[in-house]
């Protein structure tokens, strides 16, 4: 069944505070259509940018925003809140504060485990003549303004591939013995949320452990191996 939880039931002008980050609950975004760039991040908060709206009049837009949902509010993180016409770009593949993504709607939307937001492309209205759009960029959040610092640990960007590797019984109640043809040194465990919640070194290619105080859902498990590559793994806990 639906729910309706937050905006308005009929047409509400948007209302954006003067100043980024401020989180308020009288903040209301464009409404808009094709807002194609949107994602999720570790805390669970629904971020959107962009999109074509015809309020006052039709033109796309760039702002970027999110939707926290355990506080219902709406917060204007970066980009603006006009139809800015031309992207500065800066240095490619150097991050800067001043880089902005011009208007765009119907980009195509992605996301790193680290929590990156990435898009590419999408289309625009400027001049009243549609153009499309070829350009990729990624965000990286400020975790002062959203609030959510959770992401993968750096040690996880080397994931090996191992077909050797077990986990069994899965699921259980927390023991379990994770097994593979590989040295494995360490063991840790995340929640679904990306936040670290467990991690014992091991040593040997099996490693047996009692969980059994943990709160029962599904986590992703970490084998480190002694090379210093890894193994992601899904873990139902009973």
């Amino acid at each position: 069944m639906w729910t309706w939880v937050n905006r308005d039931t009929t047409p509400h002008p948007k209302n954006y505070q003067s100043v980024e980050c401020v989180r308020s609950s009288i903040l209301r975004p464009y409404e808009r259509a094709e807002a194609r760039a949107c994602w999720i991040d570790a805390c669970d908060n629904l971020w959107l940018m962009g999109g074509y709206t015809n309020t006052s009049s039709a033109f796309c837009l760039n702002d970027l925003v999110y939707y926290d949902i355990k506080n219902d509010i709406w917060v204007w993180v970066d980009n603006d809140t006009f139809a800015r016409d031309t992207s500065i770009y800066g240095i490619k593949g150097v991050p800067a504060a001043a880089n902005t993504p011009a208007v765009r709607s119907g980009a195509v939307p992605f996301t790193d485990k680290k929590g990156h937001l990435w898009f590419f492309g999408g289309i625009d209205n400027f001049s009243s003549v549609w153009g499309m759009d070829g350009d990729m960029w990624m965000y990286t959040i400020d975790t002062t303004c959203s609030k959510c610092s959770k992401s993968l640990p750096d040690e996880f960007d080397n994931i090996a591939t191992d077909p050797s590797i077990k986990v069994f019984p899965n699921p259980n109640y927390g023991e379990f013995t994770v097994e593979s043809g590989s040295e494995i040194v360490e063991i840790k465990m995340l929640s679904m949320l990306g936040e670290q919640v467990f991690s014992q070194e091991v040593s040997g290619k099996n490693a047996r452990l009692h969980l059994g105080c943990y709160t029962p859902g599904l986590y992703i498990l970490y084998a480190i191996f002694r090379d210093g590559s890894g193994q992601k793994l899904m873990l139902t806990l009973l």
